[in-house]
């Protein structure tokens, strides 16, 4: 049989490499140590196009943190990696809900299950996310608990085995892989959009959204066997509450054929609040009709009256004992707070924020010039700017994108050319500026089909109300909301998916 001889070359060269491999161990390398993976090129840390991507991070995913993320990938996206040298981006957004609760129609939902459905109320988030297949985008379901500035460093709680899976993807190659609740995050730019929690569990998320719906039906069931309710706050959630209260529970029928329930279950409904009007800021005229409204209903309004201390299971029956500023008290079956809200900034460094509690922005620009660096935003309810009203949301979503822009194409820039050479482009890079519009609308339904409402300066009639919010809560715009960030009250005609 035929043999076919080595190829004295390659064999040549086999040889000198298995010398030269045996001689290079032996004198220079000690022998590794058990589980130590010897550096190679393939070990070292990647450069260029293939290096860690550079962590986009917007904490909240409400009406402003949506619609940022949205605008974000749709807009800013395509504008970014203009130069060979620049970085690779992923968007991470860090929430406490996987779900949005459609606060606007909280009054109603909180009076009886039903009224609007579970999933009305509630709309999963990461659906809306789908059109973006293809992107660097995650969510993740935890609360951010500390947040180091100079560091660029968040400290995140994770709220479950599956935010932790998550997590894992964008955390840094080298990082240790850790079960733990509590993570660690770096980011390049940051967006604070956390907006404000009301001090009720029924009118806001407080935390998952889970609880927000043990809440509810909570309240549901409370609200059906009480005879005596108040409502605290005089202000849009406290005079909507108690209408919606009468409405549904003592009333039955529609238009003409509606009527008082018996007697014997009728509810006793009072309305408390601090100012000597209702809607406090809006013209006289409208709080005057919002009494007129509640007392038509047969609810009792008592005004200039400030509640101090509310006790909640006062006794072995479950009634709540709600003390005023007259030193005297009130014990009742049920009792909802709807006295205002606070900032969720807990995580914020004291310096970072204004006397309030509210993250302190450059009005114009957004940015937190505290921080020394570019990059960091804060918009919405979270923000000292914002005066809690949605149109302080949606008008400067537009600023933030554009000035968030400017900082990452800044850096690029600095990166294509490291000696200043493209100082000119920079500086040629011009930001927008904010401008605070004064609250124009306020609408409030109260009766079936009717309200008390301002728009562009002139008091609605009852049915225009039920016309523009009251007769869904606007759940049909929900939607929006979530997949695409737009405003739930944009203009229907020549609008944009801000205004």
């Amino acid at each position: 049989m035929a043999t076919h001889d080595a190829d004295p070359l390659l064999s040549q060269a086999n040889a000198h490499d298995s010398t030269t491999h045996r001689r290079t161990t032996s004198n220079f390398a000690p022998p590794p140590a058990p589980g130590h993976r010897s550096p190679s090129l393939h070990s070292k840390a990647p450069t260029g196009t293939a290096s860690e991507p550079l962590n986009i991070v917007i904490l909240g995913a409400s009406f402003g943190g949506l619609s940022c993320a949205h605008a974000l990938l749709d807009d800013i996206w395509p504008q970014l990696r203009t130069t060979s040298t620049a970085p690779n981006y992923r968007l991470i957004i860090v929430s406490p809900s996987t779900h949005i609760y459609w606060n606007i129609g909280a009054p109603r939902a909180l009076v009886a299950p039903g009224l609007l459905s579970v999933e009305e109320v509630f709309i999963p988030l990461e659906p809306g996310f789908h059109r973006h297949r293809g992107l660097p985008v995650t969510f993740v379901q935890g609360t951010v608990t500390a947040w180091e500035v100079q560091e660029k460093l968040l400290t995140i709680d994770l709220h479950d085995r599956v935010a932790r899976a998550k997590f894992k993807t964008v955390r840094p190659r080298n990082a240790y892989d850790s079960d733990v609740g509590t993570h660690r995050l770096g980011y390049h730019a940051l967006i604070l959009a956390t907006g404000t929690s009301a001090h009720s569990d029924l009118l806001s998320l407080h935390g998952s959204h889970l609880n927000t719906l043990g809440a509810l039906s909570a309240a549901h069931h409370r609200l059906a066997g009480a005879k005596t309710i108040i409502v605290g706050g005089g202000g849009c959630s406290g005079v909507e509450t108690a209408g919606q209260l009468a409405t549904y529970l003592n009333f039955r029928g529609r238009g003409v054929a509606r009527r008082r329930v018996k007697k014997e279950d009728w509810k006793q409904i009072l309305l408390i609040a601090s100012t000597d009007t209702l809607l406090p800021g809006i013209k006289p005229k409208v709080g005057q009709k919002a009494i007129k409204a509640l007392k038509a209903l047969g609810i009792e309004v008592r005004l200039s009256t400030r509640i101090v201390a509310v006790k909640e299971d006062f006794d072995l029956t479950g009634q709540v004992k709600v003390e005023l500023d007259d030193e005297t008290a009130m014990v009742v079956d049920a009792y909802v707070a709807c006295t205002g809200v606070f900032p969720n900034t807990k995580f914020v460094p004291k310096q970072l924020l204004d006397e309030k509690g509210y993250v302190a922005t450059n009005s114009k620009t957004m940015r937190l010039d505290r921080i020394g660096y570019p990059g960091v935003f804060a918009l919405g309810d979270c923000a000292a700017y914002s005066s809690n009203y949605v149109m302080d949301v949606y008008t400067a979503v537009p600023i933030v994108l554009h000035n968030l822009l400017n900082d990452l194409l800044a850096h690029q820039l600095r990166l294509a050319s490291p000696y200043g050479g493209n100082q000119d482009q920079i500086d040629s890079l011009v930001d927008e500026e904010f401008v605070q519009r004064s609250v124009n609308s306020h609408l409030c339904p109260i009766s079936r089909y009717g309200g008390a409402g301002w728009l562009l300066g002139n008091v609605l009639p009852g049915f225009a109300v039920w016309v523009l919010k009251g007769h869904d809560y606007r759940v049909c715009k929900a939607a929006r909301v979530v997949v695409d960030g737009g405003n739930p009250y944009a203009k229907p005609v020549r609008g944009t998916r801000w205004e």
